[in-house]
Parts: C-alpha cells; sequence; structure tokens
C-alpha cells in the first residue's frame, strides 16, 4: 500500500477518553509512523471492542479496515494484500460469520491506551455514520 496514509480511529463505545466519533488525522503519516502507532497499541486494538481503525492511502484506493471484530478487511489491490497475508501466515476465511450472540469487552485497563490515542496525533473529530453501527 503506497503512502503516505490516512489513518480514521472509529470509536464507538468511549469509557471516558472522550466521545463516540471518528477521529481522522490531521496530516497524512508515513509507513513508520504508522508502524510506530500500530505496535504502541497492538494489545489495545486486539484485546479491546471499543473500536474500528481505518488506514487509506493518499494517493491510491487502496484502504485496510481493521474492525472491533478482529477482521481486516481490504479494498484496492486485494492480490498485493492477499500475498503479503499468505506470506505472514494469516488465512483467508470465505463466508465469515460471527456468533450470534457475542459480545465485545470494554477493559478497563485499556482506558489509559484508549485515552492516549486521542493524544497521539493531532485528530480532527466527525460524528460517528450509520455505517459505522456494524
Amino acid at each position: 500500500m503506497p503512502e503516505p496514509f490516512g489513518v480514521l480511529y472509529v470509536l464507538k463505545v468511549p469509557r471516558g477518553e472522550g466521545a463516540a466519533g471518528r477521529y481522522q488525522n490531521e496530516e497524512p503519516v508515513g509507513r513508520q509512523d504508522v508502524v510506530r502507532f500500530l505496535s504502541r497499541f497492538k494489545q489495545f486494538f486486539e484485546n479491546d471492542g471499543r473500536c474500528h481503525l481505518w488506514l487509506k492511502s493518499v494517493t491510491t484506493s487502496d484502504l485496510l479496515v481493521y474492525d472491533k471484530h478482529n477482521v481486516i478487511y481490504g479494498y484496492g489491490q486485494l492480490s498485493a494484500f492477499e500475498e503479503i497475508l499468505d506470506k505472514s501466515g494469516m488465512i483467508k476465511v470465505d463466508g465469515l460469520r460471527f456468533p450470534s450472540p457475542h459480545i465485545h469487552n470494554y477493559k478497563p485497563e485499556f482506558d489509559v491506551s484508549a485515552r492516549e490515542i486521542l493524544e497521539y496525533w493531532e485528530w480532527t473529530q466527525f460524528p460517528l455514520r450509520d455505517s459505522d453501527e456494524n
């Protein structure tokens, strides 16, 4: 995915760290900046269900969405994404279904990380959209 990137943090279920909404970083960032951000907040993203995270190439239509179910959706150069995922040992799942009912954990131990995310970059906040409800 060509850089630079726009980052969209979709906070659906806040626990005091800020208002629910879409937070878009004000300035596009490079690959290393994204890697540092993801590394710093990896445990939060993988273990707390209060948000979605979007990474968008500014120069192409490539988009990765990591949702609160720990599922990655890719748009754009799908064959390139699939090659990278294959090399990393991930598997492609067709007909993905989530258990029903299921739960999302909003863990108090990640409240500090959630607050730090909102302080990490300069963000512009937008209201949630109907499509963010999934």
